[in-house]
């Protein structure tokens, strides 16, 4: 009799380990769930930025032919308003302007690409601001108490 008590608790045993085992692989699928959720929606953010990354690429390949271009319309302007054919002038110095412009947007849009990543690897919200202009504060100046 006590051998069979014994079995019977050693089963019981069993069963309440196989069932909190169950427990936690239920609780760890949950977690894998989850965990693959956010790697697909890193997985879309990647491909996303490794389309944006054309963009990156553009700005890298164009950047010695756009300084010779810039350069070279300020030069003709030069030239034309010191012979006064200032529309002339205007006209070449607006050409260099204009890659000026496109070469902004392209930082601009680098430095979108940049948040983005970082919001998402940081996982804040999209309204999330820092409290003071950081561009105009040196990390020197910043105590632990203000952070």
């Amino acid at each position: 009799m006590k051998k069979k008590k014994e079995a019977e608790k050693k089963k019981a045993e069993k069963q309440e380990e196989l069932e909190n085992e169950g427990d936690e692989i239920a609780q760890i699928g949950g977690q894998l769930a989850e965990i693959k959720d956010k790697m697909e929606s890193a997985h879309m953010l990647m491909e996303d930025s490794a389309s944006d990354r054309g963009i990156m690429n553009k700005a890298k390949m164009f950047g010695d032919e756009n300084f010779c271009k810039k350069f070279g319309y300020l030069k003709k302007g030069c030239v034309l308003m010191f012979y006064q054919r200032y529309n002339d002038a205007f006209d070449e110095l607006a050409k260099a302007v204009n890659i000026i412009k496109y070469q902004k947007e392209l930082e601009n849009d680098k430095m979108d690409l940049i948040k983005q990543r970082w919001r998402f690897k940081l996982e804040l919200d999209e309204g999330f601001e820092i409290p003071y202009a950081i561009d105009k504060v040196h990390p020197d100046d910043i105590s632990d108490r203000e952070l």
